[in-house]
């Protein structure tokens, strides 16, 4: 099993354990590696939800998994990429948003592979050449 960075829809999948192959597969990671990484753009989104839209249950699994988190911050690195993947994109007028680009490069730099479900939407970046590895946990 690769080392993965959990994009916002996967994290928040793992938190709210609503989706079935998503918490074995999360349960699997966790044995194996014993923490979850995201990016500080997925904790921001994931917080930012949650004042806005108050979940108690995943408000609890998140200060849960707190100590075994590794959030990734944005660096210049990640920032410059993201921006070079958002104006390519945006050229082609196949945009992502505005975030998911970072968490793109994000796991470009670092070298992770990307769960998320979203795979169509990251296939464009693969498509313009960047060396992103996705995975889609909602499949066994």
């Amino acid at each position: 099993m690769p080392r993965v960075i959990l994009d916002t829809d996967t994290f928040s999948e793992v938190l709210a354990e609503r989706n079935t192959f998503v918490a074995n597969r999360a349960a699997a990671y966790f044995t194996e590696f014993g923490n979850f990484t995201i990016s500080s753009l997925t904790f921001f989104e994931t917080h930012r939800g949650l004042i806005y839209k108050p979940k108690p249950k995943i408000s609890k699994s998140l200060i849960g998994l707190i100590r075994d988190l590794v959030v990734l911050p944005t660096r210049k690195e990640e920032a410059e990429l993201g921006g070079t993947i958002h104006g390519l994109l945006k050229q082609q007028g196949r945009t992502i948003g505005e975030i998911d680009p970072i968490i793109a490069a994000t796991a470009i730099t670092y070298g992770l592979t990307l769960a998320t479900s979203n795979t169509e939407h990251y296939q464009r970046v693969i498509d313009l050449g960047f060396p992103l590895q996705i995975e889609n946990w909602r499949i066994p």
